[in-house]
């Protein structure tokens, strides 16, 4: 039986990943050549670069992750929904900060080439069913306006940890802060 060299190479690369706690720049082509016994050739083949085999790869970890979660809505049973949502929040920055490298990959991949079934729009349609009932209790009407602007604000402040620092004095990347961080940011969302 003939191996799948684009699925063997894509195996190897996440593999190589998980085992260099998510930096990639830790990992090279020869490294990865080794682990899937291909050539650079068929790297370059299937995907370019480097950079779009590992912006693949992220996706994939990432994607598969957001799929295997547990709704939001059903994650903290006798919490109120601001609850809850803070909650939801705080453990996904969590998550972005325990994999920055990854994490950072994954949103600028989106970004700069975005489509229906990316991380972010599957982050979104998680936090949606949350949100649309938070909405509805505080009649305040688009609750999809609302996900996706409550997405991107947390996926940019996660990108500009260092900006909000020196700017803000507030330190993402320390667990209480954040929470303090989230706790006021849906606070004021929804008073």
């Amino acid at each position: 039986m003939k191996k799948d060299i684009k699925k063997a190479i894509i195996d190897a690369t996440i593999k190589l990943i998980n085992e260099k706690g998510g930096n990639p720049d830790d990992i090279t082509v020869r490294d990865i050549c080794k682990e899937a016994g291909v050539s650079v050739s068929l790297i370059n083949y299937h995907f370019q670069t480097k950079e779009n085999l590992i912006a693949h790869c992220v996706q994939s970890i990432i994607g598969s992750i957001t799929l295997t979660h547990e709704p939001w809505t059903d994650a903290f049973p006798g919490k109120s929904l601001r609850e809850t949502l803070k909650i939801a929040l705080t453990t996904t920055l969590t998550f972005m900060y325990a994999a920055e490298n990854i994490s950072r990959i994954s949103i600028l991949t989106d970004h700069q080439d975005p489509h229906q079934g990316d991380n972010t729009h599957q982050t979104m349609d998680a936090f949606y069913p949350l949100i649309k009932k938070l909405c509805a209790k505080k009649d305040i009407d688009d609750p999809k306006k609302i996900n996706m602007l409550l997405v991107q604000s947390i996926q940019g402040a996660f990108l500009r940890t260092d900006l909000i620092k020196e700017d803000l004095g507030i330190d993402l990347r320390d667990a209480d802060e954040r929470k303090k961080f989230v706790d006021d940011y849906i606070d004021v969302l929804f008073k």
